[in-house]
């Protein structure tokens, strides 16, 4: 009996390893429309690379640090900060990932996030990337 739920929970263990993966590589592997409910950024095109995403727009781009965080519900969360040359706290924004269809819609987990930009869309270009 042990040895059934050590598998079972290797199993979920490693599930839940690999969505979170799946998620990375999907976000390093598109360009995205970033579209905010409540930021003036809203339209920005971002690319997920390594621990840097890349918001662009117009002829302007920022650099933010980035991870994925898997919950124990088997959500993924996407937490983004930058680092203030003012501050040596980094102010965080978090976001719960849900995958619709080709984009990701963001659901804003901390008063940061939703009173900076509210409810986001990630949209896909559809074109895929070499990964990096």
């Amino acid at each position: 009996m042990f040895a059934l739920k050590f598998i079972f929970v290797l199993l979920l263990v490693l599930n839940l390893g690999s969505c979170s993966q799946n998620v990375s590589s999907d976000l390093k592997s598109h360009k995205w429309e970033f579209t905010a409910q409540q930021h003036h950024d809203s339209g920005s095109i971002v690319r997920f690379n390594g621990k840097k995403a890349t918001f662009v727009k117009g002829d302007h781009s920022k650099d933010y640090a980035y991870r994925l965080k898997k919950r124990p519900d088997g959500t993924t969360n996407l937490i983004i900060t930058q680092k203030s040359s003012v501050s040596q706290r980094a102010p965080t924004k978090e976001f719960e990932l849900k995958k619709a269809g080709q984009n990701y819609k963001l659901i804003p987990k901390n008063k940061l996030a939703k009173h900076y930009y509210g409810e986001v869309q990630l949209i896909s270009s559809g074109k895929r990337y070499r990964m990096e």
